[in-house]
């Protein structure tokens, strides 16, 4: 399954080489072997893009429209995916950018339920939206002079003010703070170190996100990428990378050490 929340290239760009590789792979298999994407994308994306996925997905399963207010659901008998659309504030440009909760059931259960911001400004009703959610992913974007301080918000961006009071608002256990905009330096660590003193609840996990964590669901442990163990967020550490923007590594107390 593929989502996309707004048609911004970085958000977008790899659809179609995406699609391709599909294509390809589905002419070198026998017919049963086939596999194929569902697509969920929001109003812009599907606009641009749905016409170069043609292939990759069923023809019985065509590209669908991620509209805000609206639930999706692909549940099996057993296990399923449910996504709660909302809409986002975050380029005058884009008239259809979204967030979204996942709730991922089993039988009529929920058994856990992922809150993501997107790319918005911070909007009031963002911390209800987001209430029994195990794990909320924030798109931090920028940082504003100021913003430590509490003085300045974004107009389009999360950014510290808005990550600070979804962080403070919501009572997610996890925190999971990604996609920082690189222009000005390596914010990462910074923001991080910031976010966690003004928490307000020391039972609250704050992490940087990256492309190595691995989250298992339903139990929310995290993996450790040094022993392979499965260990609680809140005994995940983020060593400062040697160098400015590479990938993080999460690892566990005792490979800190």
């Amino acid at each position: 399954m593929v989502v996309t929340t707004h048609n911004h290239p970085d958000h977008t760009y790899d659809l179609p080489m995406l699609a391709d590789q599909v294509r390809q792979y589905n002419q070198q298999v026998e017919k049963k072997n086939r596999k194929y994407i569902t697509y969920l994308l929001d109003e812009d994306s599907h606009g641009d893009h749905k016409d170069k996925l043609k292939g990759s997905h069923s023809p019985r399963n065509s590209p669908r429209h991620l509209r805000p207010d609206t639930s999706y659901s692909d549940v099996p008998k057993k296990f399923g995916v449910e996504f709660d659309v909302f809409a986002t504030e975050h380029d005058n440009n884009l008239e259809h950018s979204v967030g979204l909760v996942i709730s991922l059931r089993e039988n009529d259960a929920v058994k856990y339920k992922i809150g993501i911001t997107s790319d918005t400004r911070y909007m009031a009703i963002l911390p209800k939206l987001f209430e029994g959610c195990d794990v909320v992913v924030c798109h931090f974007s920028s940082l504003r002079l100021g913003e430590f301080g509490g003085k300045q918000q974004s107009p389009r961006r999360l950014g510290y003010t808005g990550t600070r009071k979804i962080i403070q608002k919501t009572k997610a256990p996890l925190f999971l703070i990604t996609e920082f905009w690189g222009g000005k330096g390596d914010i990462r660590f910074p923001v991080l170190k910031q976010l966690r003193l003004d928490k307000n609840d020391d039972n609250k996990v704050v992490i940087g996100g990256d492309i190595g964590f691995m989250l298992n669901i339903p139990d929310g442990q995290v993996h450790c990428n040094r022993c392979g163990r499965w260990v609680p967020p809140e005994e995940i550490n983020t060593p400062r990378p040697a160098r400015d923007y590479e990938t993080l590594r999460y690892l566990c107390k005792d490979c800190i050490s």
